[in-house]
């Protein structure tokens, strides 16, 4: 619940991770590429981020549970790697 807005949110959130089951409420899980922040992370090496295959199966286990998959990158990412 969001406690700053006294408000009751219209669906659950969970970041960098997903339900284990079909879910009744709205939802969105949230990530970036970098398994360890939302940002371009100098220490992160470009064998670490999420390749495309990772994101597509993360995408098709959260639809499959009734959620929406909010997936962060930078474009400096596309031009680095």
């Amino acid at each position: 619940m969001c406690l700053g807005c006294g408000a009751v949110p219209d669906f659950d959130t969970p970041e960098y991770a997903t339900f284990g089951a079909i879910q009744t409420r709205d939802w969105e899980s949230n990530e970036g590429m970098d398994p360890f922040s939302y940002g371009l992370n100098s220490v992160t090496s470009a064998t670490q981020y999420k390749n495309g295959t990772t994101i597509i199966r993360t995408l098709v286990d959260i639809v499959s549970k009734n959620g929406n998959l909010y997936v962060l990158f930078h474009s400096e990412f596309l031009e680095r790697y």
